[in-house]
């Protein structure tokens, strides 16, 4: 039972986690989406586009993926947990840099792609546990 709770409150975080990182793209990039085609609306279209795939990854984090039928845990490896932390870590900063590039940029798009593919990761089934 403690572990469905730790399951949901990682699941609740990294998804909202998630949508925060895949909303950035979308407020900084959003005003020069219907420029005149120029590269700035290029950079503009593909940095919106990631965000709404990273806002996707955080929607299916909080509605609770599930793998063949059964629901998946939060993963006991140490390892994970911590290269998932570091990510996060070194995420913020990627974003936080990010930020002060000359708008817009795809750049801002980056770190909730990378947290997209790391954060499933903490999740396995009941029978991958050991992987």
């Amino acid at each position: 039972m403690e572990k469905t709770k730790q399951t949901l409150r990682a699941q609740v975080l990294c998804g909202l986690v998630l949508l925060v990182m895949g909303a950035v793209p979308l407020v900084m990039n959003g005003r020069y989406l219907f420029g005149s085609g120029t590269e700035d609306s290029i950079s503009a279209w593909l940095a919106v586009a990631a965000g709404l795939a990273v806002i996707g990854s955080g929607i299916h984090l909080l509605t609770g993926p599930r793998r063949g039928g059964e629901a998946r845990v939060l993963t006991d490896e140490e390892s994970r947990r911590t290269y998932a932390l570091v990510m996060s870590g070194l995420c913020v900063l990627l974003l936080i840099g990010a930020l002060f590039v000359q708008q817009p940029s795809v750049s801002t798009a980056v770190p909730g792609l990378l947290l997209a593919g790391t954060f499933p990761r903490l999740f396995v089934t009941d029978q991958n546990k050991s992987r």
